[in-house]
């Protein structure tokens, strides 16, 4: 199972805007284009409640799936949809284990915890990364323990970095060794 995480940050590290916990909100065309050309290639996405919550509830399309990383799944039972949308209390790996022979490519969505939770386990195969040239001076840092990618991913390998418009979008785009 191949396995990569996206996100979009501003320059000073932030995937919410204060209180505003919706990207939307402050990142680019681009990166709007690129998340969905890249969450169209995945047929198993994994997310926390708030990233849940935040992109509205959605219900993957036939053939695709969605785990919500949650505590207490049985409080979402009304919302399941078993085989397209499922409320898990489960680890990476054991989401690995369960999935890998159902599901080909999966992408983790968010947020801080569950990207950090991913990256260490030791599984992530692939980062999309778009930094947006903003500041955002306060909200939800990329990992929850709010260290940096590089402390979290040993031997992090340099990213392949395009830039995506001429505001200074940049991505950044990291292959991993499994």
């Amino acid at each position: 199972m191949h396995i990569a995480m996206i996100a979009a940050i501003s320059q000073d590290g932030f995937l919410t805007r204060g209180d505003d916990p919706d990207p939307r909100h402050w990142t680019s065309d681009e990166d709007k284009a690129h998340f969905k050309n890249i969450i169209q290639q995945y047929n198993l996405l994994v997310q926390g409640r708030n990233t849940y919550e935040t992109y509205g509830r959605r219900v993957p399309a036939k053939g695709r799936m969605a785990i919500v990383l949650v505590h207490e799944p049985e409080e979402y039972a009304d919302q399941a949809m078993p085989g397209r949308l499922e409320f898990k209390s489960m680890t990476p790996k054991e989401i690995v284990k369960t999935y890998q022979n159902k599901f080909d490519k999966l992408l983790v969505l968010g947020g801080s915890y569950v990207f950090e939770e991913f990256l260490k386990a030791g599984l992530m195969d692939e980062i999309w990364l778009t930094i947006e040239p903003v500041t955002n001076g306060s909200g939800v840092t990329l990992l929850k323990s709010g260290k940096p990618l590089e402390e979290v991913v040993k031997n992090l390998p340099e990213p392949e970095v395009k830039k995506l418009n001429d505001k200074g979008t940049l991505l950044k785009h990291y292959t991993l060794v499994s």
